[in-house]
């Protein structure tokens, strides 16, 4: 289910940019990186990833010089500003997902299709999903309440009654 809302994400704004032709997905890449560098750096860790190399060389330009500090070789991206926003998608963690997503709802002025607050619920869930967490050992009925745009959302399904929503919507 989180893959499908990361997938459904990456559409939406993909789709946006289709039909409004005025934004350029190559910019909102190049200002997202430069407001946001240590993302830059995040991805300097990962340019030889055997996933992700070959759109790395392909989309940016990369330095990779000996440090003699720490015995290692270091990546350095030296230009980006030829990656379009799909391949971006691609070479990004989904925390970093929703940074973007919400750049760049901000940048074209226009109203996320899905809060900044639901989407967190959903990378707290799809990290513990990832990292094999316990997720149900803690949950007691009463322990937690559930967003108010998720309870009127199920509150608009005509098959769920009332005494159901509340009953189910509680862990």
């Amino acid at each position: 289910m989180c893959f499908d809302i990361e997938h459904d994400i990456k559409i939406t704004m993909l789709k946006y940019i289709e039909q409004t032709l005025t934004v350029d997905s190559y910019k909102i890449v190049e200002d997202f990186i430069a407001n946001n560098p240590h993302i830059l750096k995040k991805l300097e860790a990962t340019v030889y990833s055997p996933f992700t190399t070959d759109l790395f060389q392909k989309y940016f330009s990369v330095q990779s010089n000996f440090n003699p500090n720490t015995n290692r070789n270091e990546n350095r991206i030296v230009a980006y500003n030829d990656c379009p926003l799909w391949v971006f998608f691609e070479l990004i963690t989904f925390g970093d997902l929703l940074k973007l997503y919400q750049f760049f709802y901000h940048t074209t002025q226009t109203e996320p299709p899905v809060s900044e607050k639901l989407l967190n619920l959903v990378k707290s869930l799809r990290n513990a999903c990832a990292h094999n967490n316990c997720i149900l050992a803690n949950m007691k009925h009463g322990t937690s309440s559930v967003p108010s745009e998720i309870s009127q959302y199920v509150a608009k399904i005509k098959t769920i009654s009332t005494a159901q929503r509340q009953k189910k919507l509680t862990c």
